[in-house]
């Protein structure tokens, strides 16, 4: 199941049209048809429904790293959807604008895909976003050729990730100290597909020869690096949204709980603030995984 996070104001005026997005994605892309949107289907979330104890920022955090694909709606330009907007761009994921005005777009969003909306018209609005979230997914998508489900252990297997935001100069150092000294034409690494710690670390395996296979939350969970990198050194990438494990494994994402089954050493490198890297940690230590921690 994919998950499509929409961002928008917590007002009560937007129940309407998040209840309009939310049926447009989910009761078609559960169809059997060729006309089914993604396999698997769509789960669609609205934050505000998602919030936790702690702080707002790392719910937020948490739920744009795990989405596969964004919509905000931007009527009235609100400060946080507008920020929650430019992180979700800035991390690399789609995300399909909305909204009542064309006109109130800033300049900057005025190049990217726009889907204009009446409250009066949403059975309009619903065909469109359909549409909209159809196309974008497929220009995200990856070569056929390039999916592959994950390998059978044999020999030493490593995984790394680690923070999605540290500094690159910083993390670069870290990568090459804490992963040179394991490089070998006999081992198998997994690697993350988002965020600076990943592509970092699968841009120095990959010069390095290494045998790797990349592994994302879901089919559409790679930077635009990390993507290019796949692309270009045609390195297999694994899905994790759709891999299948023994019952009563449990992990904070399926990707986690791969790597948790899969490598001898998970490396995990932080930056010493982000908390899903410290629960990571956490969860492999648990787990009583070999850990090697590099801080940033």
């Amino acid at each position: 199941m994919y998950r499509c996070l929409v961002i928008m104001p917590f007002l009560p005026e937007f129940d309407i049209v998040f209840a309009s997005v939310k049926s447009a994605l989910e009761a078609k892309s559960t169809e059997t048809t060729p006309d089914s949107l993604i396999k698997g289907g769509i789960e669609v979330l609205w934050l505000k429904d998602l919030r936790h104890a702690g702080r707002i920022t790392d719910d937020i955090v948490s739920e744009l790293d795990e989405a596969t694909i964004c919509i905000a709606d931007l009527t009235g330009t609100n400060p946080n959807v507008m920020w929650e907007t430019g992180f979700a761009m800035a991390n690399g994921k789609p995300v399909i604008l909305i909204g009542q005005n064309v006109d109130e777009l800033p300049f900057d969003l005025k190049i990217y895909r726009f889907t204009e909306y009446a409250l009066d018209q949403l059975d309009v609005f619903q065909e469109s976003i359909r549409e909209g979230v159809r196309q974008t997914l497929n220009r995200y998508g990856l070569q056929p050729s390039l999916q592959t489900s994950a390998p059978p252990v044999v020999g030493r297997t490593y995984a790394v990730t680690g923070s999605t935001r540290p500094s690159r100069r910083g993390t670069e150092t870290r990568v090459q100290r804490l992963l040179e000294p394991h490089l070998s034409p006999e081992i198998t690494w997994l690697c993350g597909s988002n965020g600076t710690v990943d592509s970092v670390a699968l841009r120095f395996l990959l010069d390095h020869g290494q045998r790797i296979y990349v592994v994302g939350y879901n089919a559409f969970d790679l930077s635009d690096e990390v993507r290019e990198l796949v692309e270009s050194r045609q390195t297999p990438f694994i899905d994790a949204s759709i891999e299948r494990f023994p019952k009563g494994m449990n992990g904070p994402t399926n990707r986690d709980i791969l790597f948790c089954m899969k490598a001898d050493t998970v490396f995990l490198l932080w930056n010493g603030t982000s908390q899903r890297t410290y629960a990571l940690i956490d969860y492999y230590l648990d787990q009583q995984k070999d850990v090697q921690i590099g801080f940033i």
